[in-house]
């Protein structure tokens, strides 16, 4: 009898420990706990890049004017925005998907201009057809429709200016930053 419950005693001891180290975990992602894309651990990494950052970026949004300067602040909006509306995709929910399209769209556009002034045509184009899917699939969420497949030329996009060929903006892995390629 003794062995038994010392057994139990272990059983939730150990119990305990786990639920402890698994709230101390990190938690990243898409919101409500949505898992990120394949291979992507459930972070919200995988193929489509890094989770979007936890709090929203603040202040105002870089406009483009600014070139190089704003392309930060231009892509960290654009990695939380995707992040976001990956968990409105899943929870169908067409008026916050047609938003974060709207803002994609608006983001785009602010790289469309700061890329330009760079003089990096090729991104500027890829950038212009992003801010354009953005605005024909807004179009297709306010109709009610969201599913993956309305939101793919926008998330593909990503891909054409990060991954090339050519790579117009690349990330530097030592230390993280991203760089502008002018090809």
């Amino acid at each position: 009898m003794r062995k038994v419950s010392f057994l139990i005693a272990v059983c939730f001891v150990l119990a305990v420990m786990v639920a402890t180290i698994a709230a101390q975990a990190p938690q990243g992602g898409a919101p409500g706990g949505a898992p990120g894309g394949p291979g992507g651990g459930g972070r919200g990494g995988g193929q489509r890049g890094p989770a979007a950052p936890a709090v929203a970026p603040v202040g105002p949004a870089p406009t483009g004017a600014n070139g190089a300067a704003d392309l930060p602040g231009i892509m960290q909006r654009v990695s939380y925005t995707n992040g976001t509306m990956r968990g409105k995709l899943q929870a169908a929910d067409a008026a916050g998907v047609a938003e974060d399209l709207g803002t994609l769209q608006s983001l785009f556009a602010a790289a469309e201009m700061a890329l330009t002034k760079e003089k990096v045509g090729g991104a500027a184009a890829l950038a212009k057809a992003a801010s354009t899917a953005a605005g024909d699939a807004q179009k297709v969420a306010k109709a009610g429709k969201v599913d993956a497949a309305t939101t793919k030329a926008i998330t593909d996009s990503c891909a054409g200016c990060h991954n090339g060929p050519p790579a117009y903006r690349t990330k530097d892995p030592t230390t993280g930053a991203y760089s502008l390629n002018k090809q």
